[in-house]
């Protein structure tokens, strides 16, 4: 049996959702609450949160994010370097994996 990744996106037909740019904010929390990820619309003086989710864990999240890099397209997404993500290593590293960032 043949795995996949769990950022492997399995079909990508386009972005279904065309050319938003969207802001994807995520962030483990202090205690043992998860992972949050939001996804915004971006370039608007009133963002508006489009999707949010919970994680119990990062393979979870993984999945979540091929399923939004898919729907938006990776280059239309901007990601919220915000001080709770970029001091995660482990969570970090799953963002820019699953957004194809170097």
């Amino acid at each position: 049996m043949i795995e996949s990744h769990p950022c492997e996106r399995i079909v990508s037909v386009g972005n279904i959702e065309g050319d938003m740019s969207v802001t994807l904010v995520v962030n483990r929390g202090d205690d043992d609450s998860g992972i949050s990820a939001m996804v915004w619309t971006a370039g608007e003086d009133d963002p508006k949160l489009l999707e949010s989710r919970r994680f119990i864990g990062d393979a979870a999240l993984k999945v979540w994010l091929a399923g939004i890099a898919t729907r938006y397209g990776p280059s239309n997404i901007t990601v919220d370097w915000n001080t709770s993500l970029t001091s995660d290593d482990v969570l970090s590293a799953a963002v820019r994996e699953c957004l194809e960032l170097r």
